[in-house]
């Protein structure tokens, strides 16, 4: 039931997910989950655990532990503190990229995901993995893309980074690290509608996906 309610939007960093799927689920009337961002938690809480001199020795020991996640209206919160701008810290994302990889912290999430999907619908998701693996019978699966350096040029303004270079080094390392992956890996999941949005303005891809949604229902 809850899956004939889901959006699913994948892709890689910098092809508009975040953008695009805020703004859909505002045109359905619906509500909206960055995937992305509960990791991010989940790292800035192993980071912050282990500052504080507590070492784990499994991220399943960590986790049974970890405060409870919460996504009240698209900020996240540890416990009943608002983590929003800390998970965006350049050391979390770092932090990040390495800890979403590991099978205890894919399942925790997802389970998060799943939850969440039972008492927010309908619900846009987006993130690498949520059409193929989280979400396989989504209602409707969308796979969003763009040139690497269009989207090299969007996270450079995003993250307020001058050297446009770096970054667009730093995403093809992503691209590789996420679609060679073991667990859960980045590609375009069955019946998924891709989308170039290189040159396409927002609004026109975000009506398109409206679209693709009613006569989806």
């Amino acid at each position: 039931m809850p899956e004939q309610n889901i959006i699913a939007i994948d892709g890689p960093s910098g092809s508009g997910k975040s953008t695009v799927a805020k703004l859909v689920a505002e045109k359905i009337d619906g509500y909206s989950l960055d995937s992305g961002s509960l990791y991010r938690a989940v790292a800035l809480g192993i980071y912050e655990s282990e500052v504080a001199g507590k070492k784990f020795n499994s991220a399943k020991e960590f986790l049974e532990l970890f405060p409870t996640i919460k996504v009240i209206d698209n900020r996240i919160y540890i416990g009943d503190r608002d983590v929003s701008k800390l998970i965006r810290d350049t050391e979390i994302s770092s932090l990040t990229s390495k800890i979403a990889t590991n099978i205890e912290v894919r399942e925790y999430v997802n389970a998060f995901m799943h939850k969440y999907a039972s008492e927010f619908h309908p619900l846009v998701v987006e993130g690498r993995d949520i059409g193929s693996v989280v979400f396989p019978d989504a209602l409707l699966k969308i796979f969003l893309n763009a040139d690497l350096e269009e989207r090299a040029k969007r996270r450079s303004k995003e993250l307020n980074e001058a050297n446009e270079n770096l970054v667009l080094k730093t995403l093809q390392e992503r691209d590789d690290r996420d679609s060679r992956r073991k667990e859960s890996p980045l590609l375009i999941a069955k019946g998924a509608v891709v989308i170039d949005t290189t040159d396409r303005l927002i609004d026109d891809i975000v009506n398109y996906i409206v679209r693709l949604w009613w006569k989806s229902i």
